[in-house]
């Protein structure tokens, strides 16, 4: 069972992007179902994995619309995605018990979900539908 599911609620409005996070929210529910399934640690490391790889090439694309675009705020955006893939890269590479590190990843993922997504890529994408994106 989902830990979230994707509703109208989490829309952006800009279709490339919310199918994007239709993904990460698909690994968060990965990590949530690794959690329920006697925390297997092969799928925590293969959630974790993926979020790495996600998350660069998401940030990469979001990135590009900000230059082609001029999204004024584009430089505070994307610090803000390189820190996450930083505290990513931390998580890949924490040892120890795949329990804790489960339940660390998604305590942090669903924080970064609801505030970042829900809140910083509203800005931009309320940018970029002023400029007739969609």
């Amino acid at each position: 069972m989902p830990l979230i599911r994707w509703s109208r609620h989490l829309e952006l409005g800009i279709y490339v992007f919310d199918a994007e996070h239709m993904q990460l929210l698909g690994l968060v529910n990965d990590l949530y179902d690794a959690i329920f399934d006697d925390i297997n640690p092969a799928a925590v490391a293969a959630v974790v994995t993926g979020m790495g790889v996600f998350i660069a090439r998401h940030s990469a694309h979001e990135e590009k619309f900000f230059h082609v675009c001029g999204y004024p705020d584009a430089e505070a955006h994307i610090a803000e995605h390189r820190r996450l893939s930083r505290d990513i890269a931390r998580f890949r590479h924490r040892q120890g018990c795949a329990a804790e590190l489960a339940y660390d990843l998604n305590t942090f993922l669903l924080g970064w979900f609801t505030d970042h997504i829900l809140g910083r890529d509203r800005d931009y994408c309320e940018h970029l539908r002023k400029i007739g994106i969609r």
